[in-house]
C-alpha cells in the first residue's frame, strides 16, 4: 500500500494524471511496446502520445467496419444497439 500511495503522491506532485500513467507503467516498467490508436484525426492527446511507443490514426472506414451490428441475436434473445448511438 505504501508503494501505491507513494506513486499516487508523486504523480500528483508532477501533475501526472489520467490514462497516461498505465501507458507509462506498461511501456517502462513492463518493458513492452505500447501503441496509441486514435479514432479522431487531428485530435491526439499529447500526454498520451508522449507515453506511447507509437501512434496511429484509424481510418474512418476501418473504424465503422470494426463495430458490432445494430442487432445481435442468439438462442438467448437479442441485443439491440440504442437508436441514439
Amino acid at each position: 500500500m505504501v508503494a501505491v500511495s507513494t506513486a499516487v503522491y508523486i504523480d500528483g506532485f508532477n501533475f501526472y494524471y489520467g490514462a497516461a500513467r498505465p501507458l507509462h507503467v506498461a511501456r517502462v516498467d513492463g518493458a513492452v511496446p505500447v501503441g496509441l490508436i486514435n479514432p479522431q484525426p487531428g485530435k491526439r492527446s499529447q500526454q498520451l502520445a508522449a507515453e506511447a511507443s507509437f501512434t496511429k490514426e484509424i481510418r474512418r472506414a476501418d473504424l465503422f467496419a470494426s463495430l458490432l451490428p445494430d442487432r445481435i441475436a442468439n438462442e438467448g434473445g437479442e441485443i439491440l444497439r440504442p437508436s441514439d448511438w
